[in-house]
């Protein structure tokens, strides 16, 4: 089997402008195993059989995948760091094809996992040194916990979606009769991380879409549609939850070789610390049910945007799906 490879991106401490990169890649892999919870409630109905059971679904899914591995000396290094800047700390696509090209996979269906791979020779802080077991369970214990509620976790398994959420235990041990062997295990679930104290932070905003629109802000197939494309129309729908609450929308960019920046937070109600205030509904079409937002970006380049709400006690919400386009 190929190897499993483990990410966690640190974000910047203490106002800086540099987070770290850290890679492990587990090449003597024990077991694998992914469960995925979907709990519903039954209320059975009197004087009738089990067929006709009600199942209540009020809770969402949970999964959890538990990787296990023998940890041993080995002759070249399994970690790889880097420190880089904010804008160019990789997405979990940039993860994957690093992951990819690791193994060996050197192309992609859809990009150039070579030229794309994140880490190199030339910029890994770990290309030379040897990890003995001993140090490998060092450098998990501290490079890979945990700390600010901002850090990510991708998990890239062979033939399978990343996984992006979080490391939630590890398990390291080692037997007196066999001291130089260590085993290890970890539990990741996957999911956005949130402070407790941001739980009245919004959900994500629905329904997000991204098309190329002519000047008057139509898409194909839409009505008054010119047949022309100018620019980018990137819309959405507010939260179901405190959708009354929230001051500003925080509109992400990237690109298929560059990670998520933050493009532009649009204030929409006059609270906080919010400047000028902007009415999004319908801005680019004129389709009130929507909030949209113009963008023209590089003639034939292809970005990527997400979306998240802030409310007016501070809290960042949810991020939304991720929506991708070509520009005119």
């Amino acid at each position: 089997m190929a190897s499993i490879f483990l990410y966690k991106i640190e974000a910047p401490r203490d106002g800086g402008s540099t987070g770290t990169v850290y890679r492990y890649e587990i090449d003597n892999l024990g077991d694998v195993s992914i469960n995925l919870d979907q709990p519903v409630s039954p209320m059975p109905l009197p004087m009738e059989d089990a067929a006709e059971n009600i199942l209540v679904k009020m809770e969402g899914n949970t999964e959890k995948c538990t990787v296990s591995w023998k940890i041993t000396d080995k002759a070249r290094a399994l970690f790889k760091q880097k420190t880089a800047a904010t804008s160019d700390l990789p997405s979990s696509t940039q993860a994957e094809n690093d992951a990819l090209y690791a193994n060996g996979i050197s192309t992609n269906p859809n990009t150039n996992v070579t030229t794309s791979s994140y880490f190199h020779a030339t910029n890994d802080n770990d290309t030379t040194t040897p990890d003995t077991a001993s140090g490998t369970v060092d450098k998990l214990r501290k490079s890979f916990q945990g700390k600010d509620i901002a850090d990510e976790y991708f998990l890239v398994l062979p033939n399978q979606t990343v996984m992006k959420g979080w490391v939630m235990s590890w398990a390291l041990n080692v037997s007196g009769s066999s001291p130089v062997v260590w085993n290890g295990s970890f539990t990741f679930i996957t999911g956005n991380v949130m402070s407790i104290y941001d739980a009245d932070s919004p959900s994500e905003p629905r329904d997000i879409a991204l098309h190329a629109v002519d000047n008057n802000g139509k898409a194909s197939g839409e009505s008054g549609f010119s047949g022309a494309t100018t620019k980018l129309r990137l819309r959405w729908k507010a939260p179901t939850d405190t959708a009354s609450n929230i001051v500003k929308y925080n509109v992400y960019a990237k690109t298929d070789t560059t990670s998520f920046v933050l493009h532009e937070s649009i204030c929409v109600h006059a609270d906080g610390d919010c400047g000028s205030v902007q009415n999004l509904d319908g801005a680019v079409s004129g389709d009130s049910n929507y909030k949209e937002y113009s963008f023209d970006g590089t003639s034939n380049k292809k970005y990527i945007f997400r979306v998240t709400a802030s409310n007016v006690n501070g809290g960042e919400g949810m991020k939304s799906d991720e929506v991708s386009e070509v520009n005119p």
